[in-house]
């Protein structure tokens, strides 16, 4: 019978290097038909024949007439960023104001973002910045006011005649052509 500790039989039988008595011994073990099923199956496993020189000449042309890859300039894209950018910014600046204003014998009355509650009289207007409103509590007002200011930071009711500064508190407002 065949043993484990003779592999190099095996190795021997494969190279077809073993004498009669070996390989009349070796038939006779358990592990034969495998081993021959082995040996058919590395018959697929052979060694194509090919040419050097073919090969890489063919692999050269194949890299030579590949399609060159398309590529992309990233610098368009950055301009339209920087233009989109800078539309909404602008857009940002000129819709920033928020305007409220009365017809003839109109009032009105609203509510600033502070909670600061604003009554407007006839033929009135106030504007007001809609973004940062808690650092700049500021208002432009033209006609006439009542302003009913949450305590708070610097509160300032600007008109074309002077500025009105308070902290918090109770006050009317009248900045008309002639007087203020």
């Amino acid at each position: 019978m065949f043993e484990e500790k003779d592999d190099t039989i095996l190795a021997r039988w494969i190279a077809g290097k073993l004498t009669e008595a070996e390989h009349t011994e070796f038939q006779n073990s358990s592990e034969y038909a495998e081993y021959i099923r082995l040996k058919e199956g590395f018959k697929a496993f052979t060694k194509p024949d090919f040419e050097k020189e073919a090969l890489r000449k063919k692999i050269w042309e194949g890299i030579d007439t590949q399609k060159s890859s398309k590529i992309i300039n990233l610098k368009p894209l950055y301009y339209t960023i920087g233009v989109a950018a800078s539309v909404l910014f602008i857009v940002g600046i000129f819709f920033n104001n928020v305007t409220y204003s009365t017809g003839a014998g109109e009032t009105r009355m609203f509510e600033l973002p502070d909670g600061t509650e604003v009554t407007l009289n006839s033929k009135t207007t106030l504007k007001h910045k809609r973004f940062f409103w808690k650092a700049n509590r500021q208002v432009n007002l033209t006609g006439e006011a009542y302003f009913s200011v949450i305590k708070g930071d610097d509160f300032k009711v600007k008109t074309h005649s002077g500025t009105v500064s308070v902290l918090g508190t109770q006050f009317n407002v009248k900045a008309r052509e002639s007087s203020f």
